[in-house]
This record gives structure tokens, sequence and C-alpha cells, in this order.
């Protein structure tokens, strides 16, 4: 497991009480970077705190499920690096930046980009 990845779960969750956790009850819960072959450089979580979505330098997006730890759903398309990702305020967009000068439109449930890239 990325040492950061866990601890920056561990503070996400510990702003939201009353989320479910794969932990013991009152723990936050721990997701283990199994997927991503590379550093993670970007975090979002919609506002139900259902799942979260992680930007990595293997150039990948990957949305986890927050209370069971597992991968939902790997969103693939930029070349290079995401260096940023965000959510529309209802969860359902996911808006990615990669090093390959490109910004994609992606739909959060089903992982499928929604418009051709804005640059």
């Amino acid at each position: 497991m990325k040492p950061i990845f866990a601890l920056l779960i561990t503070a996400l969750m510990a702003f939201m009480p009353g989320s479910a956790s794969a932990q013991a009850p009152g723990s936050p819960a721990v997701i283990a970077n199994s997927g991503h072959s590379n550093s993670i450089v970007s975090l979002a979580l919609p506002s139900n705190g259902a799942w979260l979505a992680s930007g990595s330098d293997d150039s990948t997006i990957k949305l986890w499920d927050i209370a069971g730890g597992r991968l939902l759903r790997t969103l693939t398309g930029h070349s290079n690096q995401i260096k940023a990702i965000a959510l529309t305020a209802d969860g359902r967009t996911l808006i990615s930046l990669s090093a390959d000068n490109t910004i994609k439109v992606w739909e959060a449930q089903t992982g499928r980009e929604l418009r051709p890239s804005l640059f």
C-alpha cells in the first residue's frame, strides 16, 4: 500500500462522520493502492462520500468504493500523467487535466468520456 494514499483516505474519512467503513466501527476506511502502477497525484470525493476518484502518474483515473475498498472502474484515455481531477457539485461528472495537454470530461457512473478533449 502507498502510505500517502492511505493517509489521505484516513484524513478524508475523518471529516465524514457516519460514512460506511470496511474497518472496525468508528475507525476511518483505508483503501490500498493496488490499482495504480505509479504515484497518485490527485483525489476527488463527491459530496455523498460513497466513492473516491484518484488520478495518477500512470495516466489513469480510478474510482473506488469507499465502504468496501474495491475498485469500481478505471478511466483511460489520457496518454500522459494526470495532473488534476475535479467533480461537479452533483458528483455525476468528473473533469481531468493531463500532462498530455488535454482536459477530458467523464460520466462518473459509467466511466464514459462525455466529450472530446477540450484542448
